[in-house]
């Protein structure tokens, strides 16, 4: 997860990190992308994406537990209460 630095960034900085990442994720291979260029993108330094971030990994992991959250929310007011998801492992 993110370090407290990236918690104390104003909120239109965390959004253009988080949106610019995802745009980034979905444009190219996980693979493919490096933190050079998401912080190039993000216009922020590779040293500042480091005090945010762990690595790459953490960003990603991070980007997947925010959207989820985004997901339950959404599930939660269409039917008024709140649906545990479970995951089966086969």
């Amino acid at each position: 997860m993110p370090k407290k630095t990236f918690f104390n960034l104003c909120d239109d900085k965390k959004k253009k990190i988080e949106e610019t990442a995802i745009d980034i994720f979905i444009k190219y291979n996980y693979e493919d992308v490096n933190i050079r260029l998401i912080a190039k993108e993000a216009g922020i330094s590779i040293g500042s994406f480091y005090q945010y971030f762990e690595d790459k990994d953490d960003l990603y992991l991070y980007l997947l537990v925010e959207t989820e959250k985004k997901i339950l929310a959404v599930e939660k007011s269409k039917k008024g209460q709140y649906y545990q998801m479970k995951i089966i492992f086969l």
